[in-house]
């Protein structure tokens, strides 16, 4: 992201950041009231609950100095998000509240990191309190995909009575979503807050999702940038001159806060956690830059369509060659009918691949790869069915969707970021028949329960210059054929 054809140098505030967050209580500042408690103010049966939690995203320019000729040094803004949460373990039961889990995305040269993270476990002793500070190897990275990488802490020292404390800070150089906050966890929050303070460069659609509610207060304040520019002259290749200047422009910040919200309690047939825990997205709209026109980012299901079939670990993949050799025609042969060749193609699929149990709605490498591997993410096993049955001249498309533990797609917006997950369709006799075949116990008319979280969309990706968006498709188990 570019601000002006003259590279800049951000001098925003430190201290004014820190000034709309000064309220927070500082790490290691426990009380003896909090030390005490043995019972949650608001729910006498939970087993433990969250004293507080802030967040706060803020923006900042990357680089310090700009040169002429080299325009890699001027690598525009990163999100800052910082979090710090205090929770209270009132039985040794909900020592699980103890652990935390952060993901962390990385996509080519862009990447979220962590720079920083504190962590203090607090216990009574003989009236005293006793500190046990968070140590590295108590933080564990884990490669989870090939874009993420899961930091799993495991505070010391925890038991019945212990209140835990972790503060840290990440690094992103995405832009297009704002960390997401849950205001809503699985044990009772008396206190959670998350500021977000935007430039008016950005603008982006806040979402909230949940039914308990959500109070903010929204002001503006002045900031500053400060331009430097260094250049050489003409006819000078040593001496280096600086050109500086200021631009002011205006930060709008929400602070967004909800008290005493109760735990949520997952009932036995609850498809989706997700989808109603109070929390809040926020998702990029538009930029405008100074001398720069607005440029819209707001998609319609047709463009993520588009970027989909031209993608080259999506539609671009299905439409490489015929890399499944003679088998389509051998299960075409065997078979006597249309449907019975579309279950054939299932079964073989689930007889010559194993999911790895990653999500996905992109392959992780080129089909013929994951198909001679033997194994591959949910997008390469279920693309390469489509693959399979469009080399039997069946009408096979993908279906994009969100699992249940990813939220249900909200079609009101079209955001790629919101999939997770492909599964294939073929639509036959009037029927949109649904298959998934990293479970080798799903069928041509019933899907895994994750896939089944209101609707996807479907994709043709037969011809690039010719793109097809077709309506939302409901995911559901289909009736069963005679």
């Amino acid at each position: 992201m570019k601000l002006t054809a003259i590279t800049l140098i951000l001098s925003l505030s430190l201290s004014a950041f820190a000034a709309e967050i000064q309220k927070t209580p500082k790490l290691g500042k426990v009380s003896m009231d909090e030390m005490k408690s043995s019972v949650c103010p608001i729910d006498s049966s939970a087993q433990g609950y969250y004293l507080f939690e802030k967040g706060a995203t803020s923006f900042v320019y990357r680089n310090t100095t700009i040169r002429e000729g080299d325009p890699g040094s001027d690598k525009g803004f990163q999100m800052v998000f910082k979090n710090h949460k205090r929770v209270k373990i009132l039985d040794k039961a909900a020592s699980d509240l103890g652990n935390f889990e952060i993901s962390l995305y990385n996509k080519g040269l862009n990447k979220e990191k962590i720079a920083s993270i504190k962590g203090i476990t607090y216990n009574l002793e003989n009236g005293k309190i006793i500190k046990t500070k968070l140590d590295t190897k108590q933080i564990i990275y884990e490669e989870k995909t090939d874009h993420i990488t899961l930091v799993k802490i495991a505070m010391p020292d925890v038991k019945a009575g212990s209140v835990v404390e972790i503060e840290y800070e990440l690094v992103s150089d995405f832009l297009f979503n704002i960390q997401e906050w849950y205001f809503q966890r699985e044990v009772p929050v008396l206190y959670s807050e998350y500021w977000v303070g935007i430039p008016e460069y950005f603008h982006y659609k806040p979402s909230t999702y949940g039914y308990y509610r959500i109070h903010h207060n929204t002001k503006t304040a002045a900031r500053t940038l400060k331009f430097t520019y260094m250049y050489r002259t003409e006819g000078n290749v040593t001496e280096s001159r600086r050109h500086e200047y200021e631009e002011r422009y205006q930060e709008k910040i929400t602070t967004y806060f909800a008290n005493h919200v109760p735990a949520f309690k997952k009932e036995r047939f609850l498809k989706a956690s997700k989808n109603y825990l109070t929390r809040m997205t926020f998702e990029l709209e538009g930029t405008r830059f100074p001398n720069s026109p607005y440029k819209s980012y707001s998609n319609s299901w047709s463009d993520v369509s588009k970027e989909l079939l031209e993608h080259e670990r999506f539609g671009r993949a299905l439409n490489r060659d015929n890399f499944i050799g003679n088998d389509a025609d051998l299960i075409k042969a065997s078979a006597t009918n249309e449907i019975e060749m579309v279950q054939k193609a299932l079964e073989y699929v689930q007889s010559k691949m194993k999911w790895n149990g990653s999500y996905s709605f992109l392959s992780d490498r080129h089909l013929k790869q994951a198909w001679e591997a033997g194994h591959g993410n949910s997008a390469d096993i279920n693309l390469i069915l489509v693959s399979l049955l469009k080399s039997m001249d069946i009408q096979a498309f993908p279906v994009v969707l969100s699992t249940q533990g990813n939220g249900i797609l909200p079609l009101s917006h079209a955001s790629i970021t919101d999939l997770n997950y492909v599964i294939a369709m073929v639509e036959l006799e009037d029927q949109n028949i649904l298959m998934d075949a990293t479970d080798p116990l799903s069928a041509i008319d019933l899907l895994p329960e994750r896939c089944l979280n209101g609707k996807g969309t479907s994709l043709m990706p037969t011809d690039l210059e010719k793109l097809v968006w077709k309506p939302p498709i409901v995911l559901r188990p289909l009736p069963r054929s005679p």
